[in-house]
């Protein structure tokens, strides 16, 4: 990560860690969410909308937290494939978690990706107004 942001190497399915951390957080004062990034930097500054670089560092985070839910989507799939027959139905209940957290994550990257448009369609009117 960029500017004391870390990024962690895996999400664990049952004790879900965010995909990011900074040096300076205790572990129950991380944000949890690139979403909680924006508006962390919202509430401690007077400007309206977050410096480019928290907000690419939070697309990005965003973009890690989702691609490690979809490879937990495979990775639970594969597993439901090779489930004994016994086994078949909690793996279908892992995958299908898997797949909650992946949309959840997906829903959550796809709003940042609106910021970051709606941001830097603003810094080009403010531009050209002025």
């Amino acid at each position: 990560g960029r500017g004391g942001w870390k990024v962690s190497p895996t999400h664990a399915s049952t004790s879900r860690k965010p995909s990011y951390y900074h040096e300076s957080y205790s572990s129950s004062d991380a944000p949890t969410c690139p979403l909680e990034l924006i508006a962390m930097s919202m509430k401690r500054s007077p400007v309206v909308s977050p410096p480019s670089s928290i907000l690419i560092d939070a697309v990005l985070d965003g973009y890690i937290a989702w691609r490690e839910e979809n490879a937990a989507v495979e990775a639970a799939y594969r597993s439901w494939l090779a489930a004994a027959r016994e086994e078949r139905a909690l793996a279908f209940a892992a995958y299908s978690a898997a797949l909650d957290r992946e949309e959840h994550a997906a829903a959550e990257y796809q709003l940042l990706i609106e910021r970051a448009e709606s941001h830097v369609a603003a810094s080009e009117i403010r531009r050209a107004v002025g």
